[in-house]
């Protein structure tokens, strides 16, 4: 409650001055205008009702026992649905996400994501994207979806279409290929995209169908080569 940022290794005591635990990771948070920790704390004392304190620079300051996230607003409180969670990136985010947001994925050739009830069966050959948006009503997509290019660009049509009429935003996976007739000099950003691949020239394809939307409902990371151990590219 009071002001003081506490850092790693600072002693956590109770009201008898008797150290009960120890910040692991500490800083101040600009949101809650107060420091906020991880730390480990003597089990008998992991209530929210004792009083603990913290011991900084010689000084007592009050600590209050919170739930993860310490910040309750909507992105915390919605659901996150990533496309294509059985691939290298899709899967790490989800392991990431899942520890703290209702995060759900897809996956079309890993049968041990099948018992996992937050992971969905979905081929682009075979289902159509709507069902499983009206099933699960993400308001947070990240598409890390592999396979044939063009279903690609009408799987995401249909996703801009339930962006478009939901309260939902889109996090796309590009490529840095969208620039790779750029060859003898840096691209930024903003740049006009321009590729001679039919991998480059994909990706800007749904990029522009997500230009469309309203900034604020879409976001387009373009990735460099990102591949796993198990890559057949690596096996190569």
């Amino acid at each position: 409650n009071e002001k003081g940022i506490p850092r790693s290794g600072y002693l956590l005591t109770n009201r008898d001055n008797i150290k009960i635990g120890q910040i692991t990771s500490g800083t101040f948070s600009p949101k809650l205008n107060k420091g906020i920790a991880i730390a480990y704390i003597d089990l008998k004392y992991n209530n929210y009702e004792n009083e603990i304190f913290i011991d900084i620079r010689n000084k007592k300051f009050k600590v209050n026992l919170v739930k993860l996230p310490f910040i309750k607003n909507w992105f915390f409180m919605n659901k996150i649905l990533i496309l294509g969670g059985s691939g290298f990136i899709g899967n790490k985010l989800y392991r990431e996400l899942n520890k703290f947001y209702k995060t759900f994925s897809t996956y079309n050739n890993n049968t041990k994501n099948k018992e996992n009830s937050h992971f969905y069966y979905f081929r682009m050959e075979e289902l159509n994207i709507n069902i499983l948006l009206n099933k699960i009503k993400p308001n947070i997509i990240i598409s890390c979806l592999r396979g044939d290019f063009e279903l690609q660009v009408l799987t995401h049509r249909e996703i801009c279409n339930y962006v478009k009429s939901s309260n939902c935003k889109i996090v796309f996976l590009s490529s840095s290929n969208v620039f790779d007739t750029f060859r003898h000099y840096p691209s930024y950003e903003n740049d006009k995209t321009f590729s001679e691949s039919p991998y480059g020239i994909f990706k800007i394809k749904i990029e522009n169908l997500l230009l469309k939307l309203p900034s604020k409902k879409n976001i387009i990371a373009r990735l460099p080569m990102v591949w796993g151990n198990n890559s057949p590219r690596i096996k190569e």
